[in-house]
């Protein structure tokens, strides 16, 4: 599990959190009303079953009286247990900026966080969104500002400018492939490059160093977020940078390790992933 993985169950589980308070203290709140209407109604009948033994005309006027009790009593503990839960939930909006993003909190008066969510939009953006009554309408100009490029066209853009990692042959391409022992069709999601050992191992693209970690068989892995859901994996490799950081298209990450059981000669992993699907390298690489 990843660490978005982890931040949106962790957000899951506060927002099933602030919903369980909520139904806590809106049940104990419409118990006590309950009760006390119960208690007033209970001493109007204690007063009237005294005032009825005096006669049966004074008897006919309370009951009459007591029937309008009861119901203004009702229709105002009613009226009072909806103005309390609408207080009571009344949510303040907080917007926090962070890296470009609004992220959006809710709150209850008692300060119970009930949840929140991140907004893909910019401040500029935020701020448009929210009408405001003191400001007036304005018509909008007739040149409006360029549009932010889709995923899709970022990806696109990003792969047309792919290069070559490490030089030397393809040894396995990507695609369906069958297994000279078992003799069962397997996916190969990237390519395998032989190449002497040592060799350096370069970014296809620009980006960030978003995860590094060791696979029983390829070895140390590498994987660089480019933007656009696009990012690249490179297996088997050695003297890797850190985690987070920053690299450019053509930047050396790292030398080629020695196959597994074989230390003269030396094989890159490489793989093409966009929103997490793997794609054919050899379509984008030039």
């Amino acid at each position: 599990m990843n660490q978005r993985d982890q931040e949106e169950k962790k957000l899951r589980q506060e927002q099933k959190q602030g919903e369980k308070r909520q139904e806590v203290e809106q049940t104990s709140w419409l118990n006590s009303i309950m009760k006390s209407a119960a208690v007033t109604l209970e001493r109007v009948q204690r007063r009237t079953r005294a005032f009825f033994s005096q006669g049966a005309r004074k008897r006919q006027v309370v009951q009459f009286f007591a029937v309008v009790a009861v119901a203004i009593l009702t229709g105002a503990a009613l009226w009072l247990n909806s103005t309390r839960v609408l207080e009571h939930y009344s949510q303040e909006m907080t917007a926090s900026l962070d890296g470009g993003q609004a992220s959006v909190t809710f709150e209850s008066e008692d300060g119970f966080s009930t949840g929140g969510v991140t907004l893909g939009l910019s401040p500029e953006e935020l701020a448009a969104a929210i009408p405001s009554e003191a400001s007036p309408q304005v018509e909008p100009a007739l040149a409006s500002p360029p549009e932010r490029m889709s995923p899709e066209a970022l990806a696109a853009m990003n792969l047309s400018k792919l290069q070559w990692p490490v030089q030397g042959e393809v040894v396995t391409e990507y695609g369906w492939w069958r297994h000279p022992m078992y003799h069962d069709w397997r996916m190969h999601p990237g390519i395998a490059i032989a190449t002497p050992v040592n060799n350096p191992v370069k970014a296809a693209l620009p980006g960030r160093v978003e995860e590094i970690y060791h696979d029983n068989y390829l070895g140390t892995v590498v994987v660089i977020e480019h933007g656009g859901s696009v990012r690249t994996v490179y297996g088997n490799v050695q003297d890797v940078p850190s985690l987070g950081s920053p690299v450019a298209q053509g930047q050396v990450i790292g030398k080629t390790a020695s196959r597994r059981g074989d230390g003269q000669r030396g094989q890159l992993y490489f793989e093409v992933r966009h929103n997490g699907d793997a794609l054919d390298p050899l379509a984008y690489l030039r």
